[in-house]
């Protein structure tokens, strides 16, 4: 298992994407969103991305927020839940 100090295994902050704390200056409530600047039609854009493995994913930019936690919410359980799961089953078989 590839853990460290920082709760890391295969590159991916398990304990972090658990606990999912929305930072202070989030604007949508929920991780990964956030507005982005006004288009020339003055309409507010929502983007939704998610990090994991070391890397960014950009999910796309949605008119409405709810569109947005939607694609966010299936991200995670794309990329989360496994990682989550394979975590839990070694721990498990470790502490065996």
């Amino acid at each position: 298992i590839e853990e460290n100090a920082f709760g890391l295994y295969e590159g991916t902050g398990i304990k972090r994407i658990r606990k999912q704390a929305i930072p202070k200056n989030n604007t949508s409530g929920t991780v990964g969103v956030y507005r982005a600047p006004d288009t020339a039609e003055g309409l507010p854009r929502w983007v939704a991305t998610i990090r994991v493995q070391r890397r960014y994913i950009y999910l796309g930019v949605f008119a409405k927020i709810d569109d947005a936690v939607a694609a966010r919410k299936q991200a995670e359980e794309k990329y989360f839940r496994p990682l989550i799961e394979a975590y839990e089953a070694e721990t498990m078989q470790k502490e065996r």
